[in-house]
């Protein structure tokens, strides 16, 4: 009766990684969901196979049980952090933008000192009142005595 319940759960075992590898090679990833099906499925198995003369426990399946639940509620967990994550990636990417139209915009009316982006040299200073102010593409810039430039090559500002 020993060999028996071994050949079974050797046989089990076999049938779990067959399906393993063929769900992998199906869907190139396991996913959550594969996992949570493959436990219920071994589980299901498992209870099909059991020796009738001496059968799981109570306290065996409640165990199984407590772990599917752990393995669902990590999951579930690990996909929360991911999306919070991300929201707080967004926002930090809304926030840095804002601060940037805001520093961008503060410099209307005021005196700066530009680096002159043609000079390679970078000795050539421009000094003069900001006209305007804009902001595209990630990148402030200012209007200075007509022209634009970007507040990268702002090396001062006075009011």
């Amino acid at each position: 009766m020993v060999a028996s319940v071994n050949s079974q759960i050797t046989n089990m075992k076999n049938a779990t990684s067959q399906a393993e590898a063929a769900e992998k090679a199906k869907n190139g990833v396991k996913n959550d969901m594969t996992d949570k099906n493959m436990f219920l499925k071994l589980m299901l198995k498992q209870m099909e196979y059991q020796d009738p003369t001496e059968p799981t426990s109570n306290e065996q399946w409640l165990s199984q049980m407590a772990q599917y639940s752990s393995l669902e509620s990590a999951q579930n967990t690990q996909t929360a952090i991911e999306k919070l994550s991300s929201l707080v990636r967004d926002l930090s990417d809304a926030y840095s933008t804002s601060a940037g139209i805001t520093q961008t915009l503060n410099l209307l009316g005021k005196e700066v000192t530009i680096i002159d982006p043609e000079d390679k040299t970078g000795e050539t200073k421009i000094t003069g009142k900001v006209d305007e102010a804009s902001f595209e593409k990630g990148v402030g810039a200012v209007t200075v005595n007509g022209k634009a430039y970007p507040i990268a090559y702002i090396t001062s500002v006075k009011n």
